[in-house]
C-alpha cells in the first residue's frame, strides 16, 4: 500500500511539473525598440545536412514552426557548406539564425519571433540584415497573423536568389498593424535545388521610424546646431552626445526636445565630438538612435599679449591646431615658419 501511494504520489509530481512548465511563456512585447542579436542563445553544432522539423529550440519567444519541412538553425562562424551562407555574424562576431540547403531542396523551414502589441507603436516598422549567397540561393520572405498564428498573411516583403557575400539591410513598413494586439511576424526560408543555398538572418529590430538626415551647422567653439529630419508622427526626441568614440549609455542625453533642431552649448573648443538622436513617443516606446554624426568645435579666442615658439609642439598629423584666433594645420605651420 505504501509503495502504490508513493508510485501515484510521484505521477502527481511529474503532472503538476509538466503543468507548471507548460504554463511558462515569453510575455508579450509591449515596449519598443525590440531587438534581437541572437548572441545569448545556444549555438547547434555544424549541420552538414538540413536540420530536422522539430529538433531545434530557439529563446526568448522565437519559435521554429513544426509541421514545415525543416528548422532554423542557430550558429557562429561559417557554415558547413563551401561558397554559401556567411563566415560569421552581422558586424563580424556574434550568433545569427539560417538554414542549411544540403540535402533538403526544394523544401521550406519557419520561424517565428514572438507576440507583439503593436497597438502601442505609431509607424512601426522592421529591421533585420539577411544573408543571401550562393549559386543556388532560394527565397526569404515575411508573413504576419493578427490572431496568434492561426491564420497567415501573404508575404509583406519577399527576395529571391544570390545577393552577394554581405550581410545586407532590409526595412518593412509595418504601418498596416498599428492597431493589433496580438500579432507574429514569421521568417520563411526556402532552399532550391543545390546545396549552395544557405539563406542568415541577424540583427532583428521591431521599432518606430527613426530620424534622417541628421547635420551639424552653426559650429563654434562652444555650441553647435543639431538638425535631422523625423520619418513618423513622432513630436520628442532625445539626443546623447559625447567626445568622438563615445558608446551610446555612456554620453550627455537631452530629452524631452520638442523640434527637430537642438543647439547644444558647454562644449569645449578644438574638440571633436558624435552625437545621435531617436525619437520618443513614450517612456516604452521610442526608435532607436541615428547617429553617429561627427563634428569638431572651433578654436576659442587667445587674449593679448600672446607668445608662441612652436618648440614643445608635438606633430599632430594635420589635424587642427588653434593658434592666434583661427585654426591652422601643421602644413600651415610650416609654411609659415620654416
Amino acid at each position: 500500500m505504501t509503495k502504490r501511494i508513493s508510485l501515484i504520489s510521484k505521477r502527481l509530481l511529474s503532472i503538476i511539473i509538466f503543468f507548471s512548465f507548460s504554463s511558462i511563456s515569453f510575455s508579450q512585447i509591449t515596449n519598443y525598440p525590440h531587438k534581437t542579436d541572437f548572441d545569448s542563445w545556444t549555438t547547434n553544432t555544424a549541420a552538414y545536412n538540413c536540420t530536422s522539423d522539430g529538433s531545434v529550440s530557439l529563446s526568448d519567444g522565437w519559435s521554429n514552426i513544426t509541421g514545415d519541412d525543416f528548422d532554423w538553425n542557430v550558429y557562429s562562424g561559417a557554415t558547413a557548406s563551401s561558397n554559401t551562407g556567411p563566415s560569421n555574424g552581422y558586424g563580424g562576431s556574434g550568433n545569427y539564425l539560417y538554414i542549411e540547403a544540403s540535402s533538403c531542396f526544394s523544401n521550406t523551414g519557419r520561424i517565428s519571433m514572438p507576440d507583439m502589441n503593436l497597438s502601442v507603436v505609431s509607424d512601426p516598422q522592421l529591421l533585420f540584415y539577411y544573408h543571401m549567397y550562393g549559386a543556388n540561393i532560394g527565397t526569404l520572405s515575411i508573413e504576419v497573423s493578427i490572431d496568434n498564428g492561426s491564420n497567415w498573411s501573404a508575404s509583406i516583403w519577399t527576395l529571391s536568389g544570390d545577393q552577394g557575400n554581405a550581410w545586407n539591410l532590409a526595412t518593412v513598413d509595418l504601418s498596416a498593424y498599428t492597431t493589433d494586439t496580438d500579432v507574429r511576424i514569421r521568417f520563411s526560408g526556402s532552399t532550391a535545388t543545390d546545396f549552395a543555398g544557405d539563406i542568415a538572418i541577424d540583427q532583428v529590430v521591431v521599432e518606430p521610424a527613426k530620424p534622417s538626415g541628421l547635420s551639424t551647422s552653426n559650429i563654434n567653439s562652444s555650441s553647435a546646431t543639431l538638425n535631422w529630419t523625423e520619418n513618423g508622427s513622432a513630436t520628442s526626441w532625445e539626443i546623447e552626445y559625447g567626445i568622438n568614440g563615445f558608446s551610446i549609455g555612456n554620453g550627455t542625453v537631452v530629452t524631452g526636445i520638442s523640434a527637430t533642431q537642438y543647439t547644444i552649448t558647454g562644449l569645449l573648443s578644438q574638440t571633436n565630438y558624435d552625437w545621435y538622436v531617436r525619437s520618443s513617443y513614450s517612456s516604452s516606446v521610442k526608435s532607436e538612435y541615428a547617429g553617429p554624426v561627427n563634428f569638431a568645435t572651433a578654436c576659442g579666442s587667445i587674449t593679448a599679449p600672446y607668445t608662441q615658439d612652436f618648440d614643445a609642439a608635438t606633430p599632430n598629423n594635420g589635424n587642427v591646431v588653434c593658434e592666434t584666433g583661427r585654426q591652422v594645420t601643421n602644413q600651415d605651420l610650416e609654411t609659415m615658419f620654416f
